[in-house]
């Protein structure tokens, strides 16, 4: 279950767990698939149950990698919490879920 699976969970109690749940939903991208870009707006929370993504920022116009997610990490939560803009844009490397 992927509630046990990731970190972002730990913190929250059952009720809380069951609340985050019931307002999710399960997709799958295929790989190539760009979740989120640098500078949108964001109102989801992406929590990766399968596959890798790659994280990158525009460095003055040239693209640069700043990490790779996998199984179990989640991102997009300032975005999604304050309203911000995306802080990186969020390709998948692999399919995901």
């Amino acid at each position: 279950l992927l509630a046990r699976a990731s970190r972002l969970f730990e913190a929250l109690d059952a009720d809380g767990r069951k609340e985050l749940l019931s307002r999710s939903g399960r997709q799958r991208f295929p790989p190539g698939h760009v979740l989120c870009r640098e500078g949108d707006a964001g109102d989801v929370l992406y929590v990766l149950a399968k596959g890798e993504a790659r994280v990158t920022v525009d460095d003055f116009g040239t693209e640069r990698e700043v990490g790779r997610l996998g199984s179990g990490e989640f991102f997009g939560e300032q975005a999604m919490l304050s309203g911000a803009k995306r802080q990186a844009t969020v390709t998948a490397l692999t399919e995901l879920e």
